[in-house]
């Protein structure tokens, strides 16, 4: 009976109080991901609707086929807190004291995560709606037909087709700039896919994936891809992380091997690997693995100096180091990379962010942030925030070196991040870099200072981990 008045109570409210609904327009950079993150709420027993035709709310206009989340049902407070960004308390150990400790996530706002733009109305308004069952993504399409098809970077079902080419022996390439063809600017990170028999695996790679292709001429500079030899690390300790990103790599169909101590302590890694993936991993977890007598022994210790010695080697020989979260430790510890993690320097008082989802400015004309937008909400949690040795700091010679070698992808604004979650102490974020390739010898190492696939929940930044793993071995190419 209780379960049934709140229930009741909800949809009353809904019906009375602001906010009266979510508006979640179709029509949106990947409206293939609006399309997963609807159905994720339909499964979660939201009753979503469709407009049948447009209507205003709020002073704005949404055309047919807008998603609207009606307040007035059962679940609103769970949809006001799934939808909606969470303010955590300021609790405290006592007065005036440090923060209390949290548990898992203090921020999880969805549409944050995904890359989804979902409006509030706070003011009644007028639609006519019908209710869905699922979400319905545009109806795949080739337009034309040529030597060449172009395939757009943002939507990210675009990597399914592009695994499926690769594996298939076709030639796939990444625009290095900005190109127009049959009349239609592109921008650069457009997919180019080559070969004049393609076009009947092109038309059913729209088809079953949703894109939108669109036949053209190819641009002259640009970026060819090759087939993946990627290599994710497996520690014996065990690690929840390698697994969503194992779950990831299976759902876009990324070939990758499964890389343990020994293989990596073995060496000649780049004969095998052009990336290696290190997920969240703490670098003294990494080389130290389980202690001797814990477990068998064929299970026991980590990398190793043999192990550091071998993926240091890899790098120099032109693999891509790929490294998440607290994996970016390692490469910062032992490999003199001219950053400084200074997220444990200051007291919780002074700076407390256990779990935030949170503001950065991206580099977009950088390969690794190919079709992003020039900001982006990632996962905080658990993550280093990094500062550059400054001259003095940088004693060594291979410390200045590898500063000359720095490119910032990502990096907090100089105002306050915060979007969803617990901070205290934005103004310690402030243009500090939170994505960061740095190049040594023919390879380089990417470090993220986030967790860009979290729980394979984070699809806002998942372009910008399947990018890292193209852009390392990918060559320049002109006409």
């Amino acid at each position: 009976m209780n379960m049934y008045r709140m229930a009741r109570n909800s949809i009353e409210k809904g019906k009375n109080e602001a906010p009266y609904a979510y508006v979640i327009p179709q029509a949106q950079k990947d409206p293939n991901t609006v399309a997963k993150m609807i159905d994720i709420l339909i499964s979660g027993g939201i009753e979503i609707h469709q407009s049948k035709n447009s209507f205003t709310a709020q002073n704005r206009e949404y055309p047919k086929g807008t998603y609207v989340a009606l307040m007035s049902q059962a679940y609103r407070p769970y949809l006001i807190d799934i939808l909606g960004p969470q303010i955590y308390p300021d609790r405290r150990q006592y007065d005036g004291g440090p923060p209390e400790s949290t548990f898992d996530l203090t921020g999880w706002t969805l549409p944050y995560q995904m890359g989804v733009e979902a409006i509030k109305v706070a003011l009644p308004f007028d639609a006519q709606l019908t209710l869905i069952q699922q979400a319905d993504p545009p109806m795949g399409k080739v337009a034309g037909s040529a030597k060449s098809y172009i395939l757009d970077h943002n939507i990210l079902d675009s990597y399914r087709a592009v695994n499926r080419l690769l594996k298939e022996g076709v030639r796939v390439a990444w625009a290095t700039q900005s190109f127009t063809s049959g009349g239609k600017k592109y921008p650069a990170g457009a997919i180019i896919v080559f070969s004049a028999d393609t076009e009947k695996k092109v038309q059913s790679l729209a088809k079953e994936f949703g894109l939108q292709i669109q036949a053209g001429s190819a641009p002259s500079e640009r970026l060819s891809l090759k087939p993946l030899r990627l290599g994710l690390y497996k520690p014996w300790v065990a690690n929840m992380d390698e697994g969503w990103t194992r779950w990831i790599f299976d759902t876009w169909e990324f070939p990758y091997t499964t890389l343990h101590d020994a293989e990596i302590r073995s060496g000649q890694l780049k004969q095998k690997y052009d990336v290696i993936v290190l997920t969240n991993v703490s670098s003294s977890r990494i080389v130290n693995g389980h202690a001797e007598g814990a477990v068998p022994p064929q299970y026991a210790g980590g990398i190793g100096t043999q192990g550091l010695s071998a993926l240091y080697q890899f790098v120099q020989d032109g693999g891509t180091l790929v490294t998440l979260n607290s994996s970016c430790q390692l490469p910062v510890d032992h490999f003199k990379v001219p950053l400084r993690n200074v997220s444990r320097d200051f007291s919780s008082s002074e700076f407390f962010c256990p779990s935030a989802i949170l503001k950065v400015e991206v580099d977009n004309t950088h390969p690794i942030a190919y079709g992003m937008e020039k900001t982006a909400n990632i996962l905080s949690y658990g993550s280093p925030f990094f500062e550059f040795l400054d001259g003095e700091k940088t004693k060594s010679d291979k410390q200045q070196t590898w500063l000359k070698d720095v490119k910032v992808v990502a990096r907090y604004p100089n105002s306050n991040p915060f979007k969803s979650g617990r901070l205290i102490g934005d103004h310690i974020l402030h243009n500090k870099p939170a994505l960061i390739e740095v190049c040594r010898g023919e390879g380089r190492i990417i470090l993220f200072g986030f967790r860009p696939q979290n729980r394979a929940q984070t699809h806002g930044t998942f372009m910008l981990f399947f990018n890292s793993l193209y852009y390392g071995p990918a060559v320049k190419d002109s006409q």
